[in-house]
């Protein structure tokens, strides 16, 4: 089971290897120790190994540490000052329809320092009025939360539909939701700043965005107009077959 395992990884990671500047939509992790300067000091895009370029132009600067696992990307290691891992980042297809979650982000040192810690995807299909933002996590530090949604879906871009400012504490957590402006496909980003005053602190957090299904109200009515409008198509049917035969 293990020798094989290998293999096939092995197997992956050089099929990689022959489209290394390919183009590949995909789930995208990103890391930044100096969020005032351009770029990411970290780019992990699911499946990918470093060198090859996401949908949105990006180069990865490391390989996926899950890259047999499609819609998970994983990353550990050293961002600047910080370490991180990253257990999981997680969308399409292996959560929901228009699922996302970054999940058991542990960060640690970074003395006097800030850590942005995001994930982005594109591609999102389905119709719904709003999102519910979700987040927990505990820190000795402090650590911000944002949610974007995008019409344009770009990676890494859109507007802010849920801020979560300034939180603290061990534990802390809590969900908020918004409306969203329709439009398919979309991209959706998480992105948390941490920060961190002093090298013996700490941060884990988890973050995700779950769309909010039409009400049953609205469902029943539209059903109810779908099926108004083919009882009149039939009743035209039904009247253009009489008028044909008298």
């Amino acid at each position: 089971m293990k020798k094989s395992r290998l293999a096939a990884l092995a197997a992956s990671l050089a099929l990689g290897m022959t489209g290394m500047n390919s183009v590949h939509a995909s789930l995208v992790l990103f890391l930044d120790n100096d969020p005032s300067s351009a770029g990411y000091d970290v780019i992990v895009g699911d499946e990918l190994i470093a060198g090859q370029t996401t949908s949105g132009g990006h180069i990865t600067t490391h390989t996926d540490g899950e890259p047999l696992k499609e819609g998970t990307v994983f990353y550990q290691g050293n961002v600047g000052t910080f370490f991180v891992t990253v257990t999981t980042g997680l969308s399409k297809p292996t959560q929901g329809p228009g699922i996302m979650r970054l999940n058991s982000v542990e960060v640690s040192g970074g003395a006097g320092d800030t850590l942005v810690v995001g994930l982005t995807d594109t591609d999102f299909t389905g119709s719904y009025p709003a999102y519910t933002a979700s987040y927990s996590g505990a820190t000795d530090g402090m650590v911000d939360f944002d949610f974007l949604h995008d019409t344009g879906n770009s990676e890494f871009g859109g507007t802010s539909i849920i801020s979560v400012n300034s939180v603290s504490g061990e534990p802390f957590g809590g969900s908020d939701e918004s409306s969203i402006s329709p439009g398919t496909p979309y991209s959706l980003t998480i992105t948390s700043t941490i920060i961190h005053g002093r090298g013996s602190q700490s941060t884990f957090i988890n973050a995700g965005l779950t769309p909010v299904p039409l009400p049953p109200v609205a469902l029943l009515f539209c059903s109810g107009l779908l099926g108004l409008f083919g009882i009149a198509r039939l009743k035209k049917s039904i009247s253009g077959n009489h008028a044909l035969s008298a």
